[in-house]
């Protein structure tokens, strides 16, 4: 969260907005991350056998043809190329063939419902370590593995998608509502059919965790 001024001469000084969100989805089994796991068994193979051949396609347009290479980035490591510019026939077909089968895969998934509501910044899958891979992801999104000791690690990196504002403040709103009733009962306070009820504040219970990033 960042501050700026309230344009305004009511309320605050300063109001919070939303720098960046995300949004972790986060799922036990792979049942729970493709509609139609059958489908999925068999295509996401042969997704994991484009990508491949993607990565070599690339390989060669950058050894063919450096032109494509963006001069805004001072670091090599960090470079990007025009690789839709490309006149490697290969390349195109092949990324045809990616969206198909990706089509295939993630229609109707939580994949695609939330990549359509552009909501975040960042998408991410959290799963148990080793459950799903990352060429098996929806394009866009990063993966997590979380291992039994709680331990975090990322394994692919989401893209940015740099969602408007409004779409950020919406999602931070859902939160808030969403947390609304586990934070009156917190407080010991219950609203049921626009009556609201004072009860004992539930006794909190000590537990220590340590986690790992």
């Amino acid at each position: 969260m960042k501050t700026k001024r309230n344009p305004h001469i009511e309320g605050p000084s300063k109001l919070l907005y939303p720098e960046k969100t995300f949004i972790v989805e986060c799922r036990t089994s792979r049942s729970q991350c493709w509609p139609d796991a059958s489908k999925s068994k068999k295509l996401l193979p042969v997704l994991h056998k484009f990508k491949e051949q993607l990565k070599e396609i690339k390989k060669k347009i950058r050894h063919e043809e450096p032109k494509l290479k963006r001069d805004d980035t001072l670091f090599e490591e960090f470079a990007e190329w025009d690789y839709e510019k490309s006149r490697n026939h290969n390349y195109l077909r092949l990324i045809r063939e990616i969206k198909k089968t990706e089509h295939s895969i993630y229609h109707g998934s939580f994949f695609e419902q939330i990549n359509n509501a552009k909501l975040a910044d960042y998408l991410y899958l959290a799963v148990p370590a080793g459950l799903v891979h990352p060429y098996e992801l929806a394009d866009g999104w990063g993966l997590l593995w979380v291992y039994d000791d709680t331990y975090i690690q990322e394994m692919l990196p989401p893209e940015f998608k740099d969602c408007m504002n409004d779409n950020k403040y919406h999602l931070v709103q859902n939160i808030a509502a969403s947390n609304k009733k586990h934070i009156l009962f917190q407080l010991g306070v219950d609203i049921k059919d626009d009556k609201t009820y004072f009860l004992p504040k539930p006794r909190k219970k000590k537990k220590s965790y340590k986690y790992k990033i």
